[in-house]
């Protein structure tokens, strides 16, 4: 008896086979509870969902026939499949669990393909003991995301705020652990959150954006933004390096003028704006 699993489709595959969307094919994945196994092969080792094709409806099984390239080994594994006789297709009725093996329309148009296996039996339908559907398990939360902390503080894109606290975080905000090394590519401890507040950033920053800052980059960098703290207020600006040395703060709108970072103890660079957050 051949595994009925052998053969399975990817959400795309099935979406190219029937011509539609693939948000309609996971809706209907979703909504009648196809059965779906996961593979690691995606991109980037990340899972992906797999239908086995004896447990998908008939239309699919037809199209998949209809379209496919399908070696003789292949054929034979399906025609040796139980012949079902209905399968439930209407749009709000669910999975039976027993709607395994090939529908007669698909057998018979894989048998036109394949002559050579037209005295092949399929199994009988007693064979095969009703699975119920597999229900994917969803990682745990600490595996997919990490909590980044939410300062109570705010980054001024002005004169500056006061109170400057980076070990007090009354709240955390859940980021993608993939989504952060493929766009930040930081190390998640050395990330904090603040609001940014004031206009001198705009239109690149508004006042209330979420800001995500790179404790690890303290290293001035032309061009980039940066949070500075300055005896205790925090600032938000556009670093310009020049070629005397020295740093200078500017401000994205131009009604602001530009300053000198100050060399003194009280002034530190806190880290680098990585990403923000806001209203569209």
């Amino acid at each position: 008896m051949q595994n009925q699993n052998a053969i399975c489709l990817t959400g795309e595959e099935m979406a190219t086979l029937l011509g539609t969307s693939l948000s309609y094919i996971h809706k209907i994945w979703k909504l009648q509870e196809w059965p779906s196994l996961k593979s690691h092969s995606g991109q980037a080792g990340r899972p992906i969902s797999l239908a086995p094709l004896s447990q998908l409806p008939d239309r699919i099984q037809i199209a998949w026939v209809e379209k496919s390239k399908i070696s003789k080994k292949t054929a034979q594994i399906i025609l040796e499949w139980p012949l079902r006789q209905k399968y439930y297709e209407e749009r709000k009725k669910k999975w039976d669990g027993n709607s395994y093996g090939i529908c007669p329309f698909a057998r018979e148009l894989l048998v036109q393909h394949f002559p050579e296996f037209s005295n092949l039996n399929a199994k009988e339908p007693d064979f095969f003991q009703p699975i119920a559907p597999q229900k994917s398990k969803k990682e745990p939360f600490q595996e997919e995301y990490t909590l980044i902390p939410l300062l109570k503080l705010q980054a001024a894109a002005g004169a500056g705020v006061e109170n400057f606290d980076p070990e007090e975080a009354p709240k955390h905000l859940a980021f993608r652990k993939a989504w952060l090394h493929r766009n930040v590519q930081a190390n998640p401890e050395g990330l904090v959150l603040v609001y940014a507040y004031g206009d001198s950033m705009e239109p690149t920053l508004m006042d209330q954006d979420v800001l995500l800052i790179d404790r690890t980059q303290k290293d001035p960098k032309n061009g980039k933004i940066f949070v500075i703290e300055v005896e205790g207020r925090l600032l938000v600006k556009r670093l310009e390096l020049l070629v005397d040395g020295q740093v200078m703060l500017r401000s994205d709108n131009p009604l602001y003028t530009p300053q000198k970072l100050p060399t003194d103890e009280g002034v530190q660079i806190v880290g680098m704006v990585v990403w923000r957050g806001g209203r569209v």
